[in-house]
């Protein structure tokens, strides 16, 4: 649990006694409360995710975060070894809350993945930060930002262009920070 795991000194508590389990790998999933479409944005909690993956990997485990999203370059960079993520933005996040009945509403939803700003974008807050010179001109990117900003522009569907650009992407992100 990622609130529990804030609490001081509770990283090297859990750490220690997974460490003591003799293990050379661990898939590691947080557990939280963040919405799935949301970015993970409190700083002790994220530290702390951090400080937990840096001690395991110093006791010289190999670790894969489960469940990543942007965050992935945090963890990457903290000493996990690999992450994982999934094709839809309600896999991207574990959460208790995946197995309750949704409170009305819901759908998927189409976003934009920005390396530039590590955040997820609507629609036409794409074509706004275009406009003012804030993002890169999705024209001259990969093909999938190029196709998804197409269907912006001319208002077609782009849900399932998201995904490909969301998981290219990642993979973009992830390849940098090796």
């Amino acid at each position: 649990s990622l609130n529990e795991l804030s609490q001081e000194k509770r990283a090297a508590q859990i750490a220690s006694i997974v460490s003591g389990a003799k293990l050379d790998r661990i898939y590691l999933v947080f557990i939280g409360n963040t919405e799935p479409r949301r970015e993970l944005n409190d700083s002790v909690t994220l530290t702390a995710a951090c400080k937990l993956i840096r001690l395991l990997a110093a006791a010289d485990m190999r670790v894969t975060v489960g469940y990543s999203s942007l965050e992935a370059l945090l963890w990457l960079s903290c000493g996990a070894e690999s992450v994982a993520t999934g094709k839809y933005f309600n896999l991207r996040r574990f959460t208790s809350g995946r197995w309750e009945e949704p409170d009305g509403g819901g759908g998927q939803l189409p976003y934009w993945t920005s390396l530039e700003f590590l955040a997820f974008f609507r629609g036409p807050d794409v074509s706004r930060l275009v406009q003012e010179g804030l993002l890169p001109d999705p024209t001259s990117e990969d093909d999938l930002s190029k196709e998804s900003y197409g269907a912006i522009r001319s208002g077609e569907a782009w849900l399932s262009r998201s995904w490909r650009q969301y998981l290219s992407k990642f993979h973009r992100l992830v390849t940098f920070c090796r």
